[in-house]
């Protein structure tokens, strides 16, 4: 394991801002061919909401002034070839489920604990299972994104470099360039020798708040296997990278910042 083993714990001031997991499975054509109403009865009691995502029609960002909306929504549209996906969402908009013919994803922008996300997974993943049986996943994959904002956990004035594992930070970890340096992005990608054919890819850096003016640090982490997977074993593959994410991050933050998270155990 690349990073040393921690207890598992969370925070009062919860830096993550979306958990995503995706199964990827051989193509299922029925998926697409049909309108997709028995997977939404087995869903909707916890996922009432339904979109349906038009692959030919670009998604723009919620801050995009309404003129600009309209304009773009009136332009002749080049049809494309990408897959129609189905997305159900709870009634607070916070989870999501989405769902083609050649995945199933699941994501939640509050959480809480590996336990209750992992739940949610199962209950998606059972219900794939029951409704249109895959014969395997193809890839597997779990995402974190964090926004560290120095500013909400009342630590502006200390510097970056007293607050993340300066090797992680590279040359921004000098406190000579912490006032300076407004904007990096590193990418790195890790091989995981405990993990058959899996990976962590991270991608980490300064950048501007997407909700203030504050200068936010955001650490991306991609854990994935690309090769078969059974499906009863897809639980167990998301759990150690469960592990493995929670092990980084503790190795990216200091003690400073771990405090001023506040911590709690599980």
């Amino acid at each position: 394991m690349p990073f040393p083993t921690t207890e598992r714990e969370t925070y009062d001031q919860n830096p993550l801002q979306e958990v995503i997991c995706q199964l990827r499975f051989p193509t299922i054509l029925e998926i697409s061919s049909q309108i997709p109403d028995q997977f939404q009865n087995a869903v909707r009691h916890k996922y009432p909401l339904y979109r349906k995502v038009d692959p030919s029609v670009a998604e723009l960002p919620s801050n995009v002034p309404k003129e600009i909306a309209d304009l773009v929504s009136s332009l002749p549209l080049v049809r494309t070839t990408r897959i129609q996906e189905h997305r159900f969402l709870t009634e607070d908009e916070q989870s999501l489920i989405s769902l083609n013919q050649d995945f199933l994803a699941l994501s939640v922008k509050s959480y809480t604990s590996w336990p209750q996300f992992r739940e949610e997974i199962r209950f998606a993943e059972s219900v794939v299972r029951e409704t249109y049986n895959p014969t395997f996943y193809s890839r597997i994959g779990l995402r974190y994104r964090n926004i560290i904002d120095r500013d909400n956990l009342g630590v502006s004035t200390v510097p970056w470099s007293k607050l993340f594992n300066t090797t992680l930070l590279g040359v921004q970890g000098a406190e000579s360039f912490d006032v300076d340096v407004q904007e990096t992005v590193s990418r790195t990608s890790i091989k995981l020798q405990d993990i058959e054919d899996g990976f962590i890819q991270i991608r980490h850096g300064l950048a501007k708040s997407p909700n203030s003016e504050n200068q936010v640090y955001l650490i991306d982490t991609d854990l994935f296997c690309g090769r078969k997977t059974e499906i009863d074993d897809a639980l167990k593959t998301l759990d150690n990278f469960n592990r493995v994410a929670g092990n980084f991050f503790r190795w990216c933050i200091s003690d400073t910042l771990r405090t001023a998270l506040g911590p709690r155990d599980i």
